[in-house]
């Protein structure tokens, strides 16, 4: 399962750090040591990130092994120049669901 803290709302930043936990208990007990000791905002869950435009952009195209681009052992799709509104660039995103946290504002 991977994850980022790297996101607004649901939007993942641009090359946000995404990580990888073994499951749905390994988020929560993510968020529970995020929590421990914050002030302001908790992690009160978890929703399937998106993207703005896309992980990663480079001017080069990536090598594809079986129809995907693989960027730091993750499978990414690959959408190339002309795909999208992007120039000259490749965009790429992993093909695996990201997950990003809910954050709650303390009063």
């Amino acid at each position: 399962m991977l994850y980022t803290l790297d996101a607004e709302g649901e939007y993942i930043a641009e090359n946000a750090s995404i990580l990888s936990v073994s499951g749905p208990r390994a988020l929560d007990d993510l968020a529970r040591r995020t929590n421990d000791g914050a002030v302001g905002c908790l992690i009160t869950g978890w929703t399937e990130g998106h993207y703005s435009d896309c992980w990663i952009r480079t001017q080069r195209r990536p090598r594809m092994i079986g129809g995907y681009a693989v960027i730091d052992g993750r499978r990414c799709m690959v959408q190339a120049p002309g795909s999208h509104p992007g120039g000259r660039a490749w965009w790429l995103r992993p093909a695996a669901t990201v997950m990003v946290p809910v954050w709650e504002t303390e009063e």
